[in-house]
């Protein structure tokens, strides 16, 4: 009898992690296609209905603290403007309750772009490119209850005609958005935690620890290496010497992590730009909301990340560009 109990007891202890394991993925993969379906419905076919049954009654969108409605206004709003907008959704990737995309829309700006409270903005006929990062949060239900949205906003308006077009191109494709499967995936998790607090810190040292010597970075402002990203980074920090960069949210699947955080620092010393122009302190306080993208190789050394931000808000909060929007003179 003892040996016929203890045999049941393994079993149960043996199936109960398999099942959960396998109804935690699956859940997880309704979640990734109801992202993925919700953004290719209403950013290539204008159809926002997903959104009735999506999103909960508490739904926040940020960073502007928005509902649901900001979500279908920004949808149908660029369609309008540019009726033949295609979206390419080059990722989906999860973990409990985040799913994060990175998105690609790409149209004519064929019509005037009209939000809510702010003057139409004139069509150019020109092509547009907008990179977008997003990141959802799911309640217990299986309904979004936030969103985050990254954007490079410089880009958007330099093609739009609204400012001077940048020097820099926009951030890149993902090339390679296969999701690899890995036991590495907490491993990985703690190398971008370790490494955001490491600047925190003033501490570079873990991009030459865990940083691929090929690495490549990409943002809004160009492409660097890995010994470019340190200098990029000490160039801010010496710029806006409290810099902090606070994690708000991290999810990995495979290969991959994502992660939100929050950039904040005061400008007050000077500001020395890559064609060597010192640009004087303000003491403007600068805050960022950012979400990169890092794909790590089967050694757990990061290979390439993608950063998406308000760029042109980057720049006019450091006083580097005086941008004035439409109608507000």
């Amino acid at each position: 009898m003892m040996k016929r109990f203890t045999l049941a007891l393994l079993l149960v202890l043996f199936i109960i992690p398999s099942l959960t394991s396998a109804q935690t993925d699956a859940t997880l993969q309704t979640r990734k296609d109801a992202i993925y379906n919700l953004l290719d419905n209403a950013y290539n076919a204008g159809d926002i209905a997903d959104v009735a049954t999506l999103f909960a009654e508490d739904y926040v969108r940020h960073p502007d603290e928005g509902d649901s409605t900001g979500f279908i206004i920004s949808a149908l709003a660029l369609r309008a403007a540019m009726p033949d907008l295609q979206a390419s959704i080059d990722l989906v990737i999860g973990q409990e309750d985040l799913v994060a995309a990175r998105l690609r829309l790409q149209g004519t700006f064929q019509n005037e772009l009209i939000f809510p409270d702010t003057p139409p903005v004139p069509a150019n006929q020109q092509p547009v490119t907008i990179a977008v990062h997003l990141l959802f949060r799911f309640n217990e239900e299986g309904l979004i209850v936030e969103e985050w949205d990254a954007f490079d906003n410089l880009h958007f308006f330099a093609q739009l005609g609204l400012v001077p077009p940048p020097q820099s191109v926009p951030t890149i494709p993902l090339t390679t958005a296969e999701i690899l499967p890995t036991a590495m995936e907490v491993q990985n998790t703690d190398t971008i935690t370790q490494y955001l607090a490491g600047l925190n810190q003033g501490s570079f040292s873990l991009i030459e620890q865990r940083f691929r010597a090929d690495f490549v970075a990409h943002n809004p402002f160009g492409t660097l290496d890995r010994a470019g990203l340190s200098v990029d980074l000490n160039l801010l920090r010496s710029a806006l010497p409290d810099t902090t960069w606070t994690l708000d949210q991290i999810a990995a699947e495979g290969n991959w992590v994502v992660a939100l955080y929050t950039v904040r620092g005061t400008f007050t010393n000077s500001f020395l730009l890559s064609d060597g122009t010192s640009v004087p302190p303000t003491g403007a306080v600068l805050e960022l909301l950012t979400i990169t993208f890092y794909r790590f190789d089967e050694q757990g050394s990061v290979v390439e990340t993608w950063e998406v931000y308000d760029s042109l808000s980057f720049l006019t909060q450091l006083g580097l560009l005086a941008f004035v929007a439409p109608g507000s003179q």
